[in-house]
């Protein structure tokens, strides 16, 4: 199951403080509720790993994006973006749940959920290398910023 929020219209400079002490603040929390236990087979991660195994993707090596939000929680390196990404971050790590964002400025036609062919692009924020995907968000046509 999942939910898709549009939102139009924002200004993504404003109330940045406020949502980076949102984000330090959700990241506090969970690192506290979650003390010693094991990410690996907690059950907000499990099921993602097992998908992961499924695709044929060691999950140790490619971790969901939640359990990389989780461990940087943890490690106190989860760092502001900006009041957009800090807001889902934040939800990401209450619920523990993945959250995630696209510019759809920049994408053209439909967007679809499939299984990556392999030739899919993907730097995570904070990285200058690619990841192969094994799941994909794509359309008919994106361009990059």
């Amino acid at each position: 199951m999942f939910g898709i929020v549009i939102v139009r219209g924002i200004n993504n400079t404003r109330a940045a403080q406020e949502c980076a002490e949102r984000l330090a603040q959700a990241a506090s929390d969970v690192t506290t509720s979650l003390g010693d236990a094991d990410l690996a087979t907690h059950p907000a991660i499990a099921p993602w790993r097992d998908a992961y195994r499924t695709f044929g993707v060691k999950p140790s090596k490619y971790r969901s994006s939640i359990e990389s939000l989780l461990r940087s929680a943890r490690s106190g390196s989860v760092r502001s973006v900006n009041p957009l990404v800090d807001l889902y971050n934040s939800i990401s790590l209450r619920h523990m749940l993945p959250c995630g964002g696209e510019d759809l400025r920049r994408i053209h036609g439909d967007i679809r959920l499939t299984r990556a062919n392999g030739t899919e692009e993907f730097v995570p924020l904070g990285s200058e290398q690619a990841q192969p995907r094994r799941l994909a968000r794509s359309s008919t046509e994106t361009t990059r910023a």
